[in-house]
């Protein structure tokens, strides 16, 4: 959330937290109406490939309730990708290996309507957020190899990965999410801000939780990072 509440102002964050690093960037266009964008990478993994990112651009209006409170509504679009390569031990075999291959995407059309509260004397700014985003999945596709690397001949090569498992994951539905959010901001110089939050996403619909649309969305979100404003 941009916790906008000054015309003509520009904040640029990096962070990083449960979703891998991101940063965002907003722009106050007047006394009224803000811009917004973000992106958010995650490339961690100990055990192969597994690629996440996702981006959002959107805008709206912050209106003041009083000096101290505003209030902001908001809309946007986004997207999201995965690229998962990942080799582990199959179970009760210490020899043969299985390999998860995964790609896909979701586009997402989100609204949401934030309130912010000032404190002067402390130079601390809260935020509390409500988010509502559809989530549709784009082209998923999902393959398990069965990699044999234990066989008696020493003369003849390995055999071939056995595909298992390949299929498009079709059945991936639309989906509603509910996003509530907390975000605190502290200034520590006249232009430097101290920020971090924490959020959830609860799906309303058109979700299976055990399903591998998990893999590129995160249910649960704590960041911490800094803010240049000017």
């Amino acid at each position: 959330m941009p916790l906008a509440s000054e015309a003509k102002t520009i904040k640029a964050s990096l962070y990083t937290g449960t979703g891998g690093v991101g940063a965002e960037a907003s722009y106050t266009i007047d006394s009224h109406f803000v811009v917004m964008a973000s992106g958010l990478s995650n490339n961690l993994s100990l055990l192969g490939r597994n690629q996440k990112f996702s981006y959002d651009i959107g805008g709206g209006m912050y209106l003041p309730v009083n000096n101290l409170v505003f209030v902001e509504g908001l809309a946007g679009l986004g997207y999201g990708r995965t690229d998962v390569d990942v080799i582990y031990n199959k179970s009760g075999d210490i020899n043969d290996k299985q390999e998860d291959v995964m790609h896909g995407s979701y586009t997402r059309v989100f609204a949401q309507v934030d309130i912010v509260r000032n404190f002067e004397l402390t130079n601390d700014i809260f935020g509390f957020g409500i988010r509502l985003s559809g989530l549709a999945p784009v082209g998923f596709s999902y393959r398990r190899f069965t990699i044999i690397s234990s066989h008696a001949s020493t003369t003849q090569p390995p055999p071939a990965p056995m595909i298992i498992e390949d299929s498009t994951l079709n059945h991936l539905s639309n989906a509603l999410f509910i996003e509530p959010a907390l975000s605190f901001n502290h200034q520590i110089g006249d232009h430097l801000i101290f920020h971090t939050s924490i959020g959830i996403s609860y799906c309303l619909s058109g979700y299976n939780w055990n399903s591998q649309f998990n893999t590129v969305y995160w249910p649960v979100m704590a960041t911490m990072g800094f803010t240049f404003m000017y």
